[in-house]
């Protein structure tokens, strides 16, 4: 559209005359730029079906891309264990019983869902042989006929650790099964279930951690796209962590949701707290509603004994650090207010964070643990959990050289605002839904004055080379309408799009289109002017707007490409990708249109007209590639809130090192705060 306007522009100005003996340079050029268009499409396009032929070449091309996507996910939760310390060393023991028979359907049902009775050798019989104690999750789940199983606990008893050790024990126990499901971890908190069901949500979902799995699959699967097929084969198993991270009115709506996506055979995994579980399955008014066919688990407190083998291991190995805990240790299985809030894992691992040295600190330095026994200043367990949320963000942040404390502590404090505020209470804190957090007058006040500077541009180019001010004013005017669509976009919700786009490959269904059009294009305008000019104007007029045809759609054939399904998508990496995709889709714009009204213009020896409307029409038409993509906004929205001391003018590294020191988790492309009650905390300040 953007440059067949500029070459309608010129000719319309004059700037394009149809003159012999200026079209042999522009003929070997254009014929030139259709070769190197002709020679791109073809590499790019073999490159586009290079990872469809890997999979198409094996013998069981679901079963091929299902252990890529295996050695994604494994990557991804490996390095997060290591970063959250919840490998089998470091954490202590958490035990689970059965859930009450009042929040889970009865045994028969859970048998009845069963569809592979193969394996029943290794069922439970009852309820009661679930329970079990550690990390490994995986034998449990293996014993549920159903495989489908909610796993409840109160806040803070290490739900989120057990279900990504839960993730890496059925990876390990995969290798040695043949296709076995790929268990995917998903917080639940961006799912609106009365708006989308959970298979579209989940998908999309799947598709940002996993961009390859949004491209089509590489068989013949009735034209489904490569996550979905997965999912229909049952390769993929669902783990879906923080139902009661949801706003409370829409967990009832959740868990219909669910019931309503299973299908025979069909296995999952759901976590949330026991209390709002509860809530949602027995409410005061309603009919109850459980999840179907699945058995329950609830964690209970790990021991006194686990608890004084954590602290002191967390001590470093360091007698006189361990000795500073003697005064807790003594009284953790007492009955005392602070043995009873040190039996949750979240709030002693807090502790630890506090009152254990890092490497190359002085643990004299450090506030001593036995102020927890002060029964005059910590009368109760809130109280204690008080002091440990208030001291985690300092203790955090006390070897940090970038960042002090104080300032770290206000930009989270206003993230936990704004997912709170802006995204509905949400607790995926991702960079592309930043620009939430910026008044929308902030994009319609730069896009109305980016609209201003194009059309005051054309009209005066316009006005220079002697066109009539009509004229002018038309030309000005309808690159200013091409400039408005983008506008009205930007002032209803910010510059960009809700997903970020990963990359570009080029679709050979637009590219034998765009061959089509150019043919059709070479005809229709070279026939005309060859009748009226002669053979050889119209030619070359014809060659022209061929060209221009085949290289429009050559452009417009170029969309978002999957990443490889081997790789996890990190939010530096979604970034990267957004930005290059609306970098390179724009500048491929511009310097196309740039060239060609160049080239319109050497008839005419306006050179300086094609030049002005090139640069006009191709500034048009690439800020339409790039309010496409997610990363202006965010560079934006970045910049104001950094003015305004709400964020760090690095961002980005700010969140990875808030991730590094454990204040945040990361879950794919998104951030988490490492836990819902330190969001909910740090919102409330």
């Amino acid at each position: 559209m953007a440059a067949a306007f500029a070459l309608v522009a010129n000719l319309a100005t004059g700037t394009v005359r149809v003159e012999a003996v200026w079209w042999p340079p522009v003929l070997w050029t254009l014929a030139g730029l259709l070769l190197v268009a002709s020679v791109v499409t073809e590499v790019f396009g073999r490159r586009s079906e290079a990872g469809r032929q890997a999979f198409s070449s094996a013998a069981d091309p679901l079963a091929a891309a299902a252990d890529q996507l295996a050695t994604a996910v494994e990557r991804q939760w490996q390095d997060e264990a290591e970063r959250r310390r919840i490998n089998d060393q470091n954490v202590f023991p958490v035990p689970w019983q059965p859930a009450t028979a009042s929040l889970v359907e009865q045994w028969s049902d859970v048998v009845d869902a069963a569809v592979d009775w193969s394996n029943r050798d290794g069922w439970a019989a009852a309820p009661a042989d679930l329970a079990a104690s550690g990390g490994h999750l995986g034998a449990t789940l293996r014993r549920v006929p159903s495989g489908r199983l909610i796993v409840l606990g109160g806040p803070g008893s290490g739900k989120t650790a057990l279900l990504i050790r839960l993730v890496l024990d059925l990876l390990v126990h995969r290798r040695a099964a043949a296709r076995e499901p790929v268990p995917v971890l998903v917080p639940l908190a961006s799912w609106h279930p009365a708006e989308q069901d959970l298979r579209t949500w989940l998908l999309r979902r799947l598709a940002i951690d996993h961009p390859a799995l949004a491209a089509p699959a590489p068989f013949a699967l009735g034209g489904l796209g490569l996550g979905e097929a997965l999912l229909t084969q049952r390769l993929l198993l669902p783990i879906l962590d923080g139902l009661d991270e949801m706003p409370t009115e829409q967990r009832r709506h959740a868990l219909v949701g669910i019931n309503d996506a299973l299908c025979a055979g069909d296995q999952l995994v759901v976590a949330c707290r026991t209390d709002d579980y509860r809530e949602v399955v027995d409410p005061p008014a309603g009919m109850p509603v459980k999840l179907r066919g699945a058995a329950g688990i609830v964690l209970s407190a790990p021991g006194a004994e686990a608890v004084r083998s954590y602290l002191r291991r967390e001590a470093g190995g360091s007698p006189a650090a361990a000795e500073r805990w003697a005064p807790v240790l003594a009284v953790l299985d007492g009955g005392s207010t602070v043995g009873v809030a040190l039996l949750s894992p979240l709030l002693v691992s807090m502790a630890s964070t506090i009152y254990n040295p890092r490497p190359g600190e002085d643990a004299g330095s450090l506030p001593d643990p036995a102020q927890l026994c002060d029964a005059g200043r910590f009368r109760t367990i809130e109280q204690i959990e008080d002091h440990l949320f208030g001291a985690f963000i300092p203790a955090a942040y006390r070897r940090s050289r970038r960042w002090a404390a104080g300032p770290a502590e206000r930009y989270l404090a206003f993230l936990a605002r704004h997912l709170r505020d802006d995204c509905g209470g949400t607790t995926e804190l991702a960079w592309w839904q930043l620009r939430r957090s910026a008044p929308r007058r902030l994009f319609l006040f730069l896009a109305t004055g980016l609209w201003i500077v194009v059309v005051g541009v054309a009209a005066l180019i316009a006005g220079l080379h002697g066109v009539a001010l009509a004229t002018a004013l038309a030309l000005a005017l309808g690159i200013g309408l091409m400039f408005g669509d983008a506008i009205e976009r930007q002032a209803r919700s910010g510059l960009g799009s809700y997903s970020p786009r990963h990359g570009l490959r080029w679709s050979l269904g637009r590219l034998r289109l765009g061959l089509i059009a150019g043919i059709l294009a070479a005809f229709g305008w070279g026939l005309p002017i060859g009748h009226v000019a002669g053979a050889y104007p119209g030619l070359g007029v014809g060659l022209l707007f061929g060209s221009i045809a085949l290289l429009y759609f050559g452009v417009e054939a170029v969309e978002g490409a999957p990443a490889n399904l081997a790789r996890t998508a990190d939010p530096d990496a979604v970034l990267a990708a957004d930005r290059r995709t609306g970098l390179l889709l724009a500048g491929g714009w511009w310097l196309l249109i740039l060239v060609l009204s160049i080239l319109t213009s050497l008839p005419a020896g306006a050179m300086r007209g094609g030049l002005g409307f090139g640069l006009a029409m191709g500034f048009v038409a690439a800020h339409f590639d790039v309010s496409d993509s997610a990363w202006p906004v965010y560079a934006v929205t970045r910049c104001w809130l950094a003015l305004r001391h709400h964020a760090p003018w690095r961002f980005a590294g700010f969140l990875a090192d808030a991730h590094h020191r454990g204040v945040l988790r990361q879950s794919g492309a998104v951030y988490e705060f490492s836990h819902a009650q330190l969001q909910q905390r740090l919102a409330a300040r």
